[in-house]
């Protein structure tokens, strides 16, 4: 039998509601919200319900102490009657965000490493506004970045 190698961790807590009868507009609201309050991640899967009913799962990765309060937001912002949630270990590279220079100006580069090697990724916020002055697709302007 082998052995399960214990890292670098931290716990979080994730929780989970199934949401079918919300509107988009408010549920972008609430994702907001979620973000704004501390949530570490918020995402939308699209699942069935009961009766086949279209649905989305709506999943939030957040601190122990944030459950409260993501708690809240939910049931003031959703029609959700109730919610499950669990703590899982989560492992993540520690990263820095770099500013280097490009053909067209300064892009934010947030920069990991795992095992000896680097990973150097541009935040997409910079990307967009490069490719709304140039009229360039950000694909071209990310191979252009990584030459």
């Amino acid at each position: 039998m082998g052995e399960i190698k214990e890292e670098d961790h931290d716990q979080v807590i994730v929780i989970e509601t199934n949401i079918d009868d919300c509107t988009g507009e408010v549920l972008s609201y609430t994702m907001e919200r979620l973000f704004t309050a501390g949530a570490l991640d918020v995402f939308f899967t699209p699942i069935f319900m009961k009766k086949n009913r279209p649905a989305y799962r709506l999943t939030i990765t957040c601190q122990e102490e944030n459950i409260e309060t993501m708690r809240n937001i939910l049931f003031k912002e959703t029609t959700t009657i109730g919610m499950r949630y669990r703590q899982e270990k989560r492992f993540v590279l520690n990263r820095q965000i770099k500013e280097v220079d490009t053909p067209y100006g300064k892009v934010h580069m947030k920069c990991c490493e795992h095992q000896g090697v680097t990973y150097e990724y541009p935040e997409f916020e910079d990307l967009k506004k490069i490719a709304l002055e140039t009229n360039l697709s950000i694909q071209d302007i990310i191979k252009s970045i990584n030459k």
